[in-house]
């Protein structure tokens, strides 16, 4: 599994590297002229260096999550619906701008104990992942409720074409695109169905593909309910940097 992850890392990295260099020959070959004049390349260099820089800070995460280290998580008892809603409200423009149908149905009290940025990445994977592959004029529709045995579930739908059955049983595998024609102008590498995986699990959760037919593609997270934990699980230390956590005991 780690040779395969450094051939794919290796290979997703060729790409900007190539750029960057050809970006810099036509930089070097062309000394005269002026920054604004040669404003395209540099452009494109940076938005290459972009891309590495995001591609590393996502492999780094997985790494050290493989490798059992001891990574933050500043756990707190937090409402879910916060972490959801400040999604949202970044995702609202874009949605407007597209022409997307953005709808919400969030319950307003969603107890969980978690670490707010990291949950925030999770639904922010989604909810980017559903505005790249709904269709246009489409929808996108994220809900929050309780469910079932005291679980926070958060779903995340948008309308477009399904995902093929054989494709849906590798969608949270490492460097996986469901449609590798168009991975240049959706951009990502396929690592963020993973990070979030790996962050659902540590909060003690589960994420799946829902479903994947004629009325859209379903993703879910379930989140145990903070009353739900043991006590032992709740003896955590205040935050007093952040004003959306309540520090339990």
């Amino acid at each position: 599994t780690q040779q395969q992850f450094i051939a794919d890392a290796s290979h997703e990295l060729k790409t900007p590297i190539a750029v960057i260099l050809a970006n810099l020959d036509i930089l070097k070959s062309s000394p005269e002229k002026t920054v604004q004049e040669s404003s395209k390349w540099i452009d494109s260099t940076k938005s290459e260096a972009n891309r590495m820089s995001k591609l590393v800070n996502e492999m780094l995460f997985l790494a050290r999550s493989d490798a059992a280290m001891d990574m933050h998580y500043n756990f707190r008892l937090i409402n879910f619906s916060d972490v959801v809603e400040e999604v949202v409200l970044t995702t609202e423009a874009l949605a407007y701008e597209r022409n997307i149908r953005l709808e919400t149905d969030l319950e307003e009290l969603s107890q969980v104990v978690g670490d707010f940025e990291r949950l925030k990445q999770v639904v922010m994977i989604l909810v980017e992942n559903a505005t790249k592959y709904v269709d246009e004029n489409g929808t996108i529709r994220v809900k929050l409720t309780t469910g079932p045995r005291r679980t926070e579930v958060l779903t995340v739908t948008n309308s477009g074409t399904p995902i093929p059955a054989e494709k849906a049983e590798h969608i949270f595998e490492r460097f996986y695109r469901v449609d590798e024609s168009r991975v240049r102008e959706k951009g990502g590498y396929g690592l963020g169905l993973s990070i979030a995986q790996k962050i659902v699990e540590k909060h003690n959760g589960e994420i799946s593909l829902a479903f994947s037919n004629e009325n859209g593609t379903c993703f879910a997270v379930k989140l145990p309910h903070a009353q739900s934990l043991r006590a032992p699980d709740l003896t955590l230390l205040p935050d007093q940097n952040s004003a959306k956590e309540t520090p339990i005991g």
